[in-house]
């Protein structure tokens, strides 16, 4: 499970995302869920990237470049670079914004192979 969480806080700073925690818990009753609290992040976390402008996506096409930048991202944090440069987000960017599921994966592929 902390792996998981991991990877997810890294996915988010590779995309220039400070992260958010938010906190929940069962209400006084037991029955149904509230929210607790909410983490800021601390000092030194990246900066929210200001966003770009883009012709509106519809809600599948968000779903398939989300998973093409967690398919990259978690290739390169498995290859040894967990923390990365301005220069880094925007080269992941274009290659999502490019290519496709597949030649996203075997980029991943390639890239965990050169790791061993």
């Amino acid at each position: 499970m902390e792996d998981a969480v991991n990877d997810m806080i890294g996915t988010v700073q590779a995309r220039g995302h400070a992260p958010l925690s938010e906190i929940w818990g069962p209400s006084g009753m037991g029955d149904e869920w509230q929210h607790l609290a909410t983490l800021e992040p601390g000092p030194g976390v990246a900066a929210t990237a200001v966003p770009v402008e883009q012709r509106q996506r519809s809600a599948r096409e968000e779903r398939l470049i989300d998973r093409r930048h967690q398919v990259l991202t978690a290739a390169l944090a498995r290859a040894g670079l967990s923390t990365t440069q301005s220069e880094d987000d925007a080269a992941v960017a274009s290659l999502v914004e490019t290519l496709d599921e597949d030649t996203v994966r075997r980029l991943a592929v390639w890239l965990s192979q050169a790791n061993r």
